[in-house]
């Protein structure tokens, strides 16, 4: 979302700091997984109602407006 989110954006700086976001949450994720495999767990995906909302919001609010 925070990718479609800077390619929607009609700011520069707005874009790139998503972008960076992006890349960070990306490289975050990437760490979270690295960690979790090194202690013999696989990682998995959880559902979050929370996020599910926040992200519906977005499309609706900014994407889809």
């Amino acid at each position: 979302m925070t990718g479609k989110l800077a390619r929607a954006s009609k700011n520069g700086e707005v874009a790139d700091a998503l972008r960076d976001g992006a890349h960070g949450i990306r490289a975050g994720m990437e760490a979270a997984e690295r960690l979790i495999r090194g202690h013999g767990a696989e990682p998995g995906e959880e559902f979050c109602k929370g996020m599910d909302g926040l992200l519906k919001e977005a499309q609706a609010h900014v994407l889809d407006a």
